[in-house]
Order: C-alpha cells, then structure tokens, then sequence
C-alpha cells in the first residue's frame, strides 16, 4: 500500500491556483487596465468561482497586492541576473534590456 501526503498535495494544489490566478488577473491588467479587472472576471479567465479568489486573497484588494507582489518579485529576479556578468559595459547593457 502507498502512503500519500495529502496536505503537501494540497499544498502543491494552492500554491499552483494561486499562481494560476494572479497570472490571469496580471494579463487583464496588461490587455484592459484596472477598469476591466472584477473578481468575476478573474475567476471567469481561469475556469473557477469567484469563492477561490475570496479564499486565495480576500478579495479584489489583496488579489491586486499580489500581482503587485509577483511583479516586483519577477523584476527582482530579472534585475539579479545581469550581475553575473563581469565586463561593465555588457553589465550595464544586461541590466538595460532587464
């Protein structure tokens, strides 16, 4: 008999439908702006109800601090790699197209 872990599966599960919505309510933002963002319209863009947004975030605001979170984080990231280069000059142009 195999034995599973269910909370990490569920963890797993959360964790991938959080990202799944934020990247979802982030390309509203991109395509529409904040007047098209609606907690309706999220949870119509990833196939779920709106009770997995009021759950995962709280509602519309805590959705919108954590597409602002997520993208600080990728620009963080973004902005980290180029200081692996060691010529200056090509530092300063990977930092740039960052």
């Amino acid at each position: 008999m195999v034995e599973v872990d269910v909370s990490l599966s569920r963890s797993s599960a959360r964790s991938e439908i959080r990202v799944g919505v934020i990247s979802a309510a982030a390309r509203i933002l991109a395509e529409e702006g904040l007047a098209a963002l609606t907690v309706r319209r999220v949870a119509d863009r990833v196939n779920a109800s709106t009770k997995v947004i009021y759950t995962l975030f709280g509602g519309k605001d805590g959705l919108l601090e954590a597409v602002y979170l997520a993208a600080f984080d990728s620009l963080s990231e973004e902005l980290a790699a180029p200081a692996a280069v060691a010529q200056p000059r090509e530092r300063i142009l990977a930092l740039a197209r960052a």
